[in-house]
């Protein structure tokens, strides 16, 4: 059965169904509405962090695809003191094109082609952040969250050099994994 909930409040939908192992729901907006729900996404990765006492480098390796809708650009956050150093997506560097579209703490990347439901993108983010000549040198590292991803999930590998000591503040969602387990890219 399907119920309107008045001007504004969207429609009920109610059925009755047998016990199964799976239910999808699908649905497209109105044409009228005027409104179209923003894109959703989800990002499967792995980033590699290489600290010493100059400088902390990361690489990330995305393959995002998209849920519902259509994304035009990818939206990541990056830390203010991160200065992007390589940026390629479906395997074409962009290094002409990143810097103007890199705003406070985040960066958008138009797609030529947009992303739509069922498609997959493949990104690859190169960034370095400069440490503190003297003194206690503290970095904090919140990844890189991508704009309307339902699920974000992946693999963090840190090398260090010598006299350095990482520890994790507060981790959330995050557990320690044998290095054997991890792909190639990373073990490296």
């Amino acid at each position: 059965g399907q119920s309107d909930l008045g001007k504004g409040k969207g429609t009920r939908l109610t059925a009755h169904l047998s016990p199964r192992s799976k239910l999808e729901v699908s649905w497209s907006d109105n044409a009228d509405s005027g409104g179209q729900a923003p894109p959703l996404l989800t990002a499967q990765g792995e980033i590699a962090i290489d600290v010493d006492a100059q400088q902390m480098r990361a690489r990330s390796s995305w393959s995002i695809r998209c849920v519902r809708g259509t994304a035009r650009s990818l939206d990541l956050q990056v830390d203010l003191d991160d200065e992007i150093t390589e940026l390629e997506l479906d395997d074409q560097s962009m290094e002409d094109g990143f810097e103007h579209a890199r705003g406070p703490g985040k960066l958008t990347i138009p797609l030529a082609d947009p992303l739509r439901a069922g498609g997959s993108k493949r990104l690859v983010l190169k960034t370095r952040r400069s440490l503190a000549k003297s003194g206690a040198r503290r970095i904090a590292f919140a990844g890189f969250p991508l704009s309307n991803a339902r699920e974000q999930s992946g693999y963090i590998g840190i090398t260090q050099s010598p006299n350095l000591w990482i520890g994790a503040a507060a981790p959330q969602g995050l557990h320690q994994i044998d290095p054997s387990k991890l792909p190639s890219d990373l073990r490296a």
